[in-house]
C-alpha cells in the first residue's frame, strides 16, 4: 500500500517458495528485492518529511500586538458588507478581492490605527474561508499566516522565521508538497544533506517550488506588519550611523517615528520578496503595513484599503462600549466619545490610551469638567517630541525616574525579549558595581511569581505604560519603542541617572540578570525538573529562557 493506492504486482511462487530462489536474476528474486527496496524508499521519505517539518517547527503565526481587544473585534463587521446583497457601496474592496483573481491586495494606514487587529480579525474569520472556497472551486484551498513582529524573537521579524513559519503551514497541511519543495532531500538520508536547510536560499526555493506546483489546490497567505520586518543577519556590515534615527521626510509617519538605513534595508527587502509572487497563478497574498514611502512606491497599484479612513464608527463603538464597562457612572459618556473620535484621525492605540487615561481620572474622583479638560489638553499625536507618548513620559514621578531610565536603557539593549524575572535581576546588577556571586536556588515558576508580579507593578509606574509585561517584559507597541529611541528622548531619559550606563554596562548587567535566571530556574536542572514534573504558570519554562546578550552564552 501506498497511501490508500493499492499496488498490484505478484511473484510466481507459492507461499513456502516465495523466498526461495536459484539465483539472483531469478525473476521472482528481483519482484521481492523490487518491493523491500521500495518500501525502505517509502519509509525513508517518510523519515525525510518528518525531518523537514521538524527542522521547520515553527508555526507562530499571530503577533502579540491587540490595540483593541477580543472583545471589541466584531467592530470590523463593515468589511464584509459588499458580501451581502446590501445595494448600498461598502467602503471595503475586500470581499471583493477575496472572489477575484487578483494576487495581492494591501492594507495600508498610520500607526496604531488597528492594522494588525484587522488582519487577525480577517484571518480567523469564517466568511474569509467561506469567500475563499469558493475563489478555489474545485481545489482545495490551503490559507496561512504570518504577522512580523518586531519586539519579538529573531523568527518574528526575519525573513526565515516568515518562510520557515509559512512553509510549516502549508506542507503540515499538504505532504505531498514536502518532496516538491525539498526535492533534492529526498532519495538519500537526511543526516547527509541537511547542512543549509534552514538557509535563506533554500528557503525561498522551496516555497518557489510550492508555488509551481499547485496543481490540485489554492493558497491565501495573510502578511501583516511589513513595517516591522527587519535585516537580522550580516549587521556587521553596516556603520553605527546606518542605525541612527532621521526624522528629516516629507512623509509625515517618517517625520513622527524616523527612518534609518538599517531599518530601509529591511523594507526593501521584504518588498522584493513578495514582488516575486506577484505573477503566480492560484495564489493570494494580502499585505499590511504602514504608508511609508518604499511601501507606497512598491504597491502603489494593488487593491488597498486605508484603514485611518474607515474606523470613525469602529472607534466610536470602542470608546462607548469601554465607558459604559468600566466608568458606567459617567455623564456625557456619549459626548466624550465624540470628542475622542474627533480627535484621533483613526488611530486606535491614541484611543485606547486616552480612555485609559479618563477611565483612571474617574476613578481617582476626578470631576467631569477636570475629564473634559484631561481630554481637551492631549496631544492629536501619539509621537513626537509633544506627543501623547511625551505627555505620559512627563507624568513619571522624580523619584522613579532612575529606575525608569534603566528599564528602558536595558530593554533596548536586550537582543530577545526579557522575561519579568530577568529583567528584575538585571536592574538589580546595574546598580551594583561588582556582580554578586549568587547561589543556585532552584525556585519553581509558582515561587518566582511574587518576583514577577512586583515587577509588572513597578514597570506600570516607572515607564508610564510604554513597558508591559506579560510572559515576557516589551514595550507596549512598536511605537512606544520607536518613541524612546528618538535622539532627543534618549538624552533626556540619560539625565535621569545619576551614574552613566555604557554599553559595557548593560551587557555586564544582561548576562548577570541572565545567570542568576537561569540558576534560579528549577525547570532547567534535569534531576530538579524529572524529581518534580513541569511547573506551569505564565513565565517560560527553563528550555524556553533566551539568553538576553547573543554571543555572550
Amino acid at each position: 500500500y501506498d497511501g490508500f493506492n493499492v499496488r498490484h504486482s505478484s511473484i510466481k511462487a507459492n507461499h513456502m517458495d516465495m523466498a526461495r530462489f536459484s539465483t539472483r536474476a531469478d525473476i521472482g528474486y528481483q519482484r521481492v528485492l523490487g518491493h523491500i527496496q521500495e518500501l525502505a524508499r517509502l519509509a525513508e521519505d517518510e523519515r525525510n518529511e518528518q525531518e523537514i517539518l521538524t527542522a521547520l517547527g515553527y508555526a507562530n503565526v499571530e503577533s502579540e500586538d491587540d490595540n483593541i481587544g477580543n472583545a471589541y473585534l466584531d467592530t470590523f463587521s463593515w468589511i464584509w458588507d459588499e458580501a451581502t446583497e446590501d445595494s448600498q457601496p461598502s467602503p471595503s474592496p475586500s470581499p471583493k478581492w477575496l472572489l477575484s483573481h487578483q494576487t495581492a491586495f494591501w492594507i495600508s494606514g498610520k500607526a496604531g490605527c488597528g492594522k494588525s487587529t484587522l488582519m487577525k480579525y480577517l484571518y480567523r474569520h469564517p466568511t474569509t474561508k467561506d469567500l475563499l472556497l469558493r475563489w478555489a472551486g474545485q481545489k482545495r484551498l490551503i490559507l496561512a499566516g504570518f504577522f512580523i513582529f518586531e519586539r519579538g524573537s529573531k523568527l518574528q521579524k526575519s525573513r526565515e522565521g516568515m518562510l520557515r513559519s509559512i512553509l510549516y503551514q502549508i506542507l503540515s497541511r499538504d505532504r505531498d508538497l514536502i518532496s516538491v519543495a525539498f526535492d533534492k532531500y529526498f532519495g538519500t538520508t537526511m543526516e547527509s544533506t541537511n547542512a543549509g536547510l534552514m538557509s535563506y536560499g533554500t528557503l525561498r526555493k522551496a516555497f518557489e517550488a510550492v508555488l509551481d506546483h499547485l496543481e490540485g489546490c489554492k493558497i491565501c497567505i495573510f502578511i501583516d506588519g511589513l513595517d516591522e520586518y527587519r535585516v537580522v543577519d550580516g549587521l556587521d556590515r553596516y556603520k553605527d550611523e546606518d542605525f541612527d534615527l532621521s526624522f528629516d521626510s516629507s512623509n509625515l509617519q517618517e517625520q513622527l517615528w524616523g527612518r534609518s538605513a538599517w531599518v530601509a534595508d529591511g523594507h526593501k527587502e521584504v518588498i522584493d520578496l513578495f514582488r516575486r509572487l506577484k505573477n503566480w497563478k492560484d495564489f493570494k497574498l494580502c499585505l499590511s503595513s504602514r504608508e511609508l514611502p518604499l511601501f507606497e512606491q512598491a504597491f502603489w497599484s494593488t487593491p488597498r484599503l486605508r484603514l485611518h479612513e474607515l474606523t470613525k464608527e469602529d472607534i466610536k463603538t470602542y470608546c462607548e462600549g469601554r465607558l459604559e464597562e468600566e466608568a458606567p457612572t459617567l455623564p456625557d459618556r456619549i459626548a466624550l466619545s465624540n470628542a475622542i473620535v474627533s480627535k484621533s484621525s483613526g488611530v486606535f492605540l491614541w484611543v485606547r490610551l486616552v480612555i485609559d487615561m479618563l477611565i483612571e481620572g474617574n476613578a481617582n474622583g476626578d470631576s467631569p469638567t477636570e475629564l473634559w479638560s484631561t481630554l481637551n489638553s492631549l496631544p492629536d499625536e501619539l509621537g513626537g517630541r509633544h506627543g501623547l507618548y511625551a505627555r505620559m513620559m512627563a507624568n513619571i514621578r522624580p523619584d522613579h525616574r532612575e529606575e525608569s531610565s534603566r528599564m528602558f536603557a536595558l530593554t533596548l539593549r536586550a537582543v530577545n525579549p526579557l522575561d519579568p524575572v530577568m529583567l528584575s535581576f538585571a536592574l538589580d546588577s546595574t546598580m551594583t558595581p561588582e556582580v554578586p556571586q549568587h547561589p543556585i536556588s532552584p525556585r519553581t515558576v509558582q515561587e518566582l511569581q511574587p518576583e514577577c508580579d512586583r515587577l509588572k507593578a513597578r514597570l506600570k509606574s516607572r515607564s508610564a505604560g510604554l513597558l508591559e509585561a506579560e510572559q515576557k517584559v516589551q514595550f507596549m507597541h512598536l511605537t512606544a519603542k520607536e518613541f524612546i529611541s528618538r535622539p532627543d528622548i534618549q538624552e533626556m531619559v540619560k539625565k535621569w541617572l545619576t551614574t552613566v550606563l555604557d554599553e559595557t554596562d548593560l551587557n555586564i548587567a544582561l548576562l548577570s540578570g541572565c545567570v542568576r535566571r537561569l540558576k534560579c530556574c528549577k525547570e532547567a536542572i534535569p534531576e530538579v525538573a524529572n524529581s518534580h514534573g513541569a511547573q506551569g504558570g505564565t513565565l517560560d519554562d527553563g528550555n524556553n529562557v533566551c539568553f538576553p546578550v547573543e554571543g555572550f552564552i
